[in-house]
């Protein structure tokens, strides 16, 4: 999104869903949100009697819901999902003082192994991780995918450490953390990447494209989250957090900012210096923002994205 918006020239890339204005009210707000509700919630996980005897698998159904509104916040949710989700098909759903050095070469070795996208890629439905390994080591070379990055893995990695630090915590590990050798971590050293950035022709073909003018009348997230992250530079999580009095008309200027905070319990940031005030540019003025916050808040809601699901 940072890429983005360094890319774009305003006055150059015109999409053609942004001339639409006030195209919203509040039945078309109100269809889409109770299309988006969830029509139950999920039961509660219970905490196993005894901690010395709970598993990975138990553990990690707490530590995913204990901490869930915190990762959804730093849009990371999924990524310690999958990482967890690996560890145990690598090692087998066992008590975890059982766990022990072996597992976690087991655990290092899988990850040195596990394709990229493992568990996206149509190729790898409905397979573990292990499962996973096996199908790409026999294709044939030329259709083998490749294989996660140093840093991927280290990310996985760290994750499962966290994970069993929350195990620590809770008082279902005794004893040290079983990843915190630091000679695993050596064995996945940061890389230095750089993003590459969006060309106008990317843009165009974002913004012109018909699917993404759909999403004015069908998911308005999807249509306000990619022109907003291009036009504040924010991350999709502070954007999807966003309530509608974050927004805020300076009286002395008549100039209206976006306020990126955590206030509130339901807020993260990333970072300490994570929030910050950012003015509204015309751009998103011009095409209804404004707007589409009073139909919202009309509506009777007070978050900016109330279709979505936290």
């Amino acid at each position: 999104v940072r890429s983005t918006a360094a890319a774009l020239k305003v006055g150059r890339v015109e999409p053609k869903g942004l001339s639409v204005t006030g195209a919203w009210d509040q039945a078309d707000l109100s269809r889409v949100i109770e299309r988006h509700k969830s029509t139950a919630a999920p039961p509660p996980i219970a905490t196993p009697q005894g901690n010395s005897g709970i598993t990975l698998a138990q553990a990690r159904a707490l530590f995913l819901a204990d901490k869930g509104k915190e990762f959804l916040a730093h849009g990371t949710g999924t990524e310690y999902a999958l990482a967890t989700r690996a560890l145990i098909e690598f090692v087998g759903d066992k008590l975890i003082s059982h766990f022990i050095q072996s597992d976690v070469e087991k655990f290092v070795n899988g990850l040195r192994a596990l394709p990229n996208g493992w568990s996206k890629k149509a190729i790898f439905k409905d397979k573990t991780a292990v499962e996973t390994i096996a199908f790409n080591t026999a294709l044939p070379d030329e259709e083998k995918i490749p294989l996660l990055s140093k840093n991927t893995r280290r990310k996985n990695f760290f994750f499962a450490f966290t994970y069993f630090e929350y195990c620590k915590e809770q008082g279902y590990l005794t004893g040290d953390n079983p990843l915190a050798k630091n000679k695993w971590f050596d064995q996945f050293p940061k890389e230095k990447t750089r993003r590459r950035v969006f060309t106008e022709d990317d843009l165009k073909a974002l913004f012109d494209s018909a699917n993404y003018n759909t999403h004015l009348t069908n998911d308005p997230y999807g249509f306000w989250i990619p022109i907003l992250g291009i036009f504040t530079g924010c991350r999709v999580s502070e954007m999807t957090q966003l309530r509608l009095t974050d927004f805020v008309q300076r009286k002395d200027s008549g100039i209206w900012y976006v306020h990126i905070n955590e206030n509130e319990e339901t807020k993260r940031l990333k970072g300490e210096h994570g929030e910050r005030i950012i003015p509204l540019h015309s751009v998103l003025i011009d095409v209804g923002l404004l707007k589409y916050i009073g139909d919202v808040n009309a509506a009777g809601f007070d978050m900016l994205f109330p279709m979505l699901n936290w």
